[in-house]
């Protein structure tokens, strides 16, 4: 094999580099994460003292306090790294319903009476024990929605929220929901399919298994913490600590990485169970065939290449914001411009990252593009942007922004910033005569709303005088004689 040629392939791709480069990892370190699992001494003692030193080393040589270090790295759940402020605006709404119908479902189990709950068991379960022609479809979904113990039910949902908030935000909350469901009924059947159709299982984690193998593509990019419980064993020998036995340090690390690892392990136990088709226990073939259901819905829907995108456009504004290597972050944000010349978080934060040397010409053609998509898509956000770029640019190179701006900066009622724009198309004589001629109508309307009735009259006498066939003729000679009264 020409390994000249190999390193050539990942240089030209360095999407394909950064994923084999983790998958390789992930395959190395495989055998050391399942040691470490099965190990106590290690799992419970040897890592959180490893962690303890380094926080100890960490406070020696930063001036934060101790406790504020410590909370940096604990939490009760897994955490994904860092996430945009404009993507954590977005409430996830389905994931966290998900989660709340989930534990109100297990609840009302628990309650339920024996007779009760094996009613549940053997109709909506699945396959269902007693299987009907209206309860077996139906079975599919519910069964999504069953869990058998307290631990059963707590590992999924803390894993589901881990993946399902980030998604859901990327998504949108009606397209999670339904690959959420499809794949929770992909996994079910596949289960069935491959071990024993006669026995019944329940449990979301088939579904959530799915939407791990969506986040493993459209969140590739990701890290996601690997926890190392802080308390050692004592939460399991200590009663009145059990609440605390998920609080953990979290260590980040390459979402593939994780991801690389949990294949392996559920491409093991799956290879067990089909030797093994008539034992129960954990539904790794459901697992397996949710990941491989995600994994190709993904690149059906091409979430990759959003993924691709977002991963440019967030190392661009990772680096902006820590102000280090603006020349890398700039390179980040125009990889991302490449792809969608139409995104604006990577338009916006370009221009702000070349506005830092000061007024210069390629910020304001960033400041430009992002404003002509502002004022078709979001007006109130175009105010706040011009008002961001007035401070630097007291021209456009666009004049045709002049006009659009000044609408919207009028229906904000900045009359002010409204006048001056209308003015710009106003003694600029070589613009479209239709521009001109929507600027002075609209800038006597303002003259009229701050008041200045003088100079309102003189300028709606202009307008009648230069634009006879205006569509605003009448309007204008109407507000010319209420201003004459």
């Amino acid at each position: 094999m020409d390994m000249g040629f190999i390193r050539q392939y990942f240089a030209d791709h360095e999407e394909q580099a950064y994923i084999a480069k983790m998958l390789v990892i992930a395959i190395a370190l495989y055998p050391v994460e399942k040691f470490v699992m099965g190990n106590t001494f290690i799992l419970y003692i040897l890592l959180p003292t490893l962690v303890l030193i380094y926080l100890a080393f960490a406070l020696a040589v930063t001036e934060k306090s101790a406790i504020s270090i410590l909370l940096s790295f604990i939490s009760f759940a897994q955490l994904t790294g860092y996430e945009r402020a404009t993507v954590r605006a977005n409430f996830p709404i389905v994931t966290t319903a998900l989660i709340i119908i989930n534990c109100a479902v297990f609840i009302g189990c628990q309650d339920a009476s024996d007779e009760s709950r094996e009613y549940i068991f053997n109709y909506y379960s699945f396959p269902p024990p007693k299987n009907e022609l209206w309860n077996f479809p139906l079975a599919m979904i519910t069964s999504i929605f069953l869990h058998s113990d307290i631990s059963h039910i707590v590992g999924n949902m803390l894993f589901l929220w881990t993946i399902g908030a980030v998604l859901e935000r990327r998504l949108g909350p009606r397209r999670f929901l339904k690959y959420y469901l499809v794949l929770g009924i992909i996994s079910s059947l596949a289960n069935s399919l491959f071990t024993n159709f006669d026995i019944p299982a329940i449990g979301s984690s088939g579904a959530i298994f799915g939407m791990y193998g969506i986040f493993a593509v459209r969140c590739y990019f990701k890290k996601i913490s690997f926890q190392i419980p802080i308390l050692g064993p004592l939460p399991l020998f200590v009663p009145f600590l059990g609440p605390l036995v998920f609080l953990s340090f979290n260590i980040q690390v390459d979402s593939l990485m994780l991801f690389g690892i949990e294949l392996a392990l559920q491409i093991s136990g799956s290879y067990h169970q089909l030797q093994t088709p008539n034992e129960g226990g954990i539904g790794y073939m459901a697992h397996l065939s949710g990941l491989a259901g995600g994994i190709i819905l993904s690149f059906i829907a091409g979430f990759h290449k959003d993924a691709v995108e977002e991963r440019y456009l967030e190392d661009g504004v990772v680096t902006f914001e820590s102000v280090l290597r603006p020349s890398y972050a700039l390179n980040q944000l125009n990889k991302a411009l490449e792809l969608n010349p139409e995104n604006l978080e990577a338009l916006l934060t370009k221009a702000r990252l070349l506005a830092k040397k000061g007024p210069n010409t390629r910020a304001l053609e960033a400041y430009e593009h992002a404003l002509s998509i502002l004022v078709r898509n979001d007006p109130s956000e175009a105010a706040l942007v011009l008002r961001e770029c007035l401070y630097m640019f007291r021209e456009f190179a666009d004049k045709s922004l002049y006009l659009s701006l000044g609408n919207i900066m009028r229906d904000e009622c900045d009359f002010k910033t409204a006048k001056w724009l209308y003015q710009k198309v106003i003694t600029n004589k070589e613009l479209d005569p239709t521009w001109r001629e929507q600027a002075y109508f609209f800038y006597a309307l303002v003259l009229i709303r701050t008041g200045e009735d003088d100079t309102a009259r003189q300028y709606l006498t202009q307008f009648l005088a230069q634009f006879p066939g205006s569509k605003y003729q009448e309007v204008a000679r109407q507000r010319l004689e209420m201003l004459c009264v």
